[in-house]
């Protein structure tokens, strides 16, 4: 999980993503048949005035995953948002930034199903 405070501290999209490729670059000169799962920018009712920023950003990200058999794309951000396209509260604690126990299960039934895929036990 990564970019969610580069973008609140004021990071663009591209650097964020130029971030994720050195990160990937760097682990597989070294460990080269190493599966990688991104888990996408949260949603969060605090930063919903940089959200634009935050899903273009898992956007980048996604589209290069899609490209690379060794990297999985963890989409935790959809079942976030309610019917209108806004954050869940029940998935936040009182700070509306992080995760709540049902966030988390939330967020937990989506990496299952990712690591199953990244282990073939799909």
């Amino acid at each position: 999980y990564a970019g969610d405070n580069d973008i609140f501290y004021g990071k663009n999209p591209s650097t964020v993503f130029e971030d994720f490729i050195h990160f990937v670059t760097n682990i597989h000169s070294k460990l080269p048949k190493t599966k990688i799962i991104y888990i996408s920018i949260k949603p969060s009712p605090n930063r919903w005035n940089i959200w634009e920023k935050m899903s273009q950003t898992n956007t980048l990200i996604y589209k290069y995953i899609m490209q690379h058999s060794y990297l999985y794309y963890a989409d935790t951000a959809t079942s976030m948002l309610n019917d209108k396209g806004f954050p869940k509260s029940l998935f936040f604690i009182s700070d509306s930034l992080h995760l709540s126990k049902e966030g988390y299960r939330n967020w937990d039934n989506v990496l299952l199903t990712v690591m199953n895929e990244a282990l073939g036990l799909d």
